[in-house]
């Protein structure tokens, strides 16, 4: 698959760094199989395709996955859109569900420079969301583009804030951000995993981030953690959406959803983690 993470290069430095890192991987493994799974699109004489069209598998992806040691906070890969921001306390008390299900944020926002009337200053990468609670959110990851120079193409750059509080740094060798653990140990925080096309562009892209490293930095800075998702899924019979139904609460999860019985479904949601 796509995401096959265990080659010979990469198992010779899991072996000189520690059994550790062996843990890490299977896990990360683990985790990319079941977003694959996900993405995967059943043919309609498929046994499994009813279960597939309701969509049984997706909301327990991310309950599991919100309980595990690396979190997806971002990915896009076939069927499956997540994207994650943190959020002031302040702002999610009392939690405003039906703003935050206007979400439009999908990782390519960006700080901007902005000139009115003569008048220049910089913008917020959020200022014209639909949603009032997430102007001001704060992103730990940006997809960014150098255009001009297609050897370079799309690359993921993780906010400053958050790799210089937790003193992170890129290891080459592990193609990962590491914390150096109280062992001595390079500790893999954030990785980034995906395939681009001729063009240097996404194809597919996973970020993953430690848990216990979100939850410190929710504490830090006072704020929750919001993680966006869009599944959608249809037939070849399909010929458009009607109308959402919700919202609908699921635990900590809020969602819209619609269902076309053995043709199309979406779930449009989010998933509030209240570490503060």
């Amino acid at each position: 698959m796509i995401f096959l993470l265990i080659s010979g290069t990469v198992i010779n430095v899991l072996l000189q760094i520690g059994t550790s890192y062996i843990f890490l991987f299977t896990t990360m493994n683990r985790i990319l199989k079941q977003l694959e799974l996900l993405s995967i699109k059943r043919d309609i004489d498929d046994p499994e395709y009813n279960d597939w069209i309701a969509q049984t598998d997706t909301l327990d992806f991310l309950e599991k996955n919100a309980q595990d040691v690396f979190l997806v906070i971002y990915a896009n890969i076939g069927y499956v859109l997540i994207n994650s921001l943190f959020v002031s306390e302040c702002k999610l008390k009392p939690l405003p569900v039906n703003d935050l299900l206007k979400w439009d944020c999908h990782g390519f926002e960006s700080w901007g420079f902005v000139e009115t009337n003569n008048y220049p200053f910089i913008e917020h990468p959020f200022t014209h969301s639909e949603s009032e609670t997430l102007k001001y959110a704060d992103q730990i990851f940006y997809i960014r583009e150098f255009n001009g120079v297609p050897e370079v193409g799309q690359y993921v750059e993780i906010s400053h804030k958050f790799t210089q509080i937790f003193d992170i740094h890129y290891i080459r060798e592990l193609k990962a951000w590491c914390h150096i653990d109280d062992n001595g140990e390079n500790n893999r925080v954030i990785c980034i995993l995906g395939e681009k096309n001729q063009s240097s562009i996404y194809k597919n892209l996973v970020v993953l981030v430690k848990r216990d490293f979100l939850e410190r930095y929710a504490s830090l800075t006072n704020s929750n953690l919001l993680r966006f998702f869009e599944f959608v899924r249809t037939s070849n019979y399909f010929m458009g959406w009607e109308s959402y139904a919700g919202p609908n609460e699921r635990g900590n999860i809020y969602y819209n959803c619609e269902i076309q019985k053995n043709i199309a479904s979406a779930f449009r949601g989010f998933q509030y983690f209240p570490y503060v």
